[in-house]
């Protein structure tokens, strides 16, 4: 979709009247050389080296003439792209992205909302694919990233404790090398169990260890609200520090409501079974442990800083505006400007009409 530049979308209403001007001043110049053709030329000789004048061609010529008007007011006019992405001044925020790699985020609650491999949809992918931390690596990849072009990010791992496994970087070919060697991957931290808070407080470190003052601070926390080895008491102290330090916090809940087995592969990539699941307090009718989004949890963290935690969703109609997310009224969307899709059409349409007479057909006499 598109829409037109303000100043200049007036533009079009006053080239209505002009078009319709010019179509009239055609077909005016039409009736003219007919008149002319019969009172003076000779139309044997007229025939031999011009074509028939006939209003079918000359409709065609006068169409073709006010589509050149037409789209030629539309390049004035400006037309810029509505979807353009918002993107983050560059140089002005550090990003630490704190994401749980605790063995619940292996469940596969979207594997179906997941791109096919191999031309074979995403339930028929062999191995683990769709998994939660899938989708943290998806939006860190293609929406983080991108909207921080230009700025740092830094990332840390939990489980029971927590990992600095990327400082922070303006660099994002290094974080690209870590996920495509799976380091972003389940069992990557330390510990067991899953305690956010430790998660927060690495994030701090990252923070105090960085070289580049006087940006805007963001934590981006990626969970599905796991908490069984969760230190409250620790957490509380984290979040008062977080709040000293001036660091927006953006809480995203990761995976769905429903009850999911996280499944465990053989070598073939053939499910053979359920992970047991450490601190497992919901299992089912076979004793098998489940887990599911912990929203609840995850509520109760975002409103220490005033805010509602995300809901991630790789098949989303409407993925998360991140650069608005993180940088608020500081993002700054720049527009595509899109005159070249109609100047080009115009410009071949132009040259077209000037090289028909080349075509024009000719009779040799007998």
């Amino acid at each position: 979709m598109f829409h037109f530049h303000l100043l200049h979308a007036r533009f079009l209403l006053l080239a209505m009247p002009l078009v319709a001007f010019m179509a009239y001043m055609l077909y005016r110049g039409y009736i003219k050389r007919s008149q002319a053709r019969k009172a003076y030329g000779d139309e044997d000789l007229l025939s031999r080296f011009s074509s028939t004048l006939t209003i079918t061609h000359e409709l065609r010529v006068m169409a073709a003439w006010i589509m050149v008007a037409l789209l030629l007011a539309v390049v004035i006019a400006m037309p810029v792209s509505s979807d353009v992405p918002s993107r983050i001044s560059s140089g002005s925020t550090k990003v630490v992205a704190v994401v749980d790699v605790s063995p619940s985020m292996a469940a596969e609650d979207h594997r179906d909302k997941f791109p096919a491999v191999d031309g074979k949809p995403p339930l028929q992918v062999l191995g683990p694919y769709g998994r939660r931390i899938d989708e943290v690596q998806l939006a860190l990849e293609d929406q983080i990233m991108p909207a921080l072009a230009g700025n740092e990010l830094g990332i840390v791992l939990f489980e029971g404790d927590a990992k600095d496994q990327v400082d922070l970087d303006d660099d994002f070919q290094k974080i690209r090398w870590e996920f495509a060697n799976n380091w972003l991957g389940i069992g990557q931290a330390p510990g067991d169990g899953s305690d956010y808070g430790k998660g927060l407080a690495m994030a701090l470190s990252v923070f105090k260890n960085s070289t580049t003052p006087g940006k805007n601070k963001v934590i981006v926390l990626f969970s599905d609200g796991g908490s069984d080895s969760l230190d409250r008491k620790a957490l509380a102290k984290t979040i008062e520090k977080i709040k000293a330090e001036n660091i927006k916090v953006i809480v995203v809940a990761v995976g769905g409501e429903k009850e999911m087995k996280v499944n465990s592969y053989n070598a073939q990539g053939v499910a053979v079974g359920y992970v047991k699941l450490e601190g497992c307090d919901d299992k089912d009718s076979e004793g098998d442990c489940q887990t599911r989004l912990n929203m609840k949890e995850l509520s109760g963290l975002a409103a220490n800083f005033n805010t509602q935690p995300l809901v991630l969703d790789v098949g989303a109609k409407l993925p998360i505006e991140w650069a608005k997310v993180i940088a608020g009224s500081k993002a700054e969307s720049r527009p595509d400007h899109l005159y070249r899709v109609f100047l080009v059409p115009c410009l071949i349409l132009v040259l077209l009409l000037q090289l028909r007479g080349i075509f024009t057909r000719r009779n040799d006499a007998d």
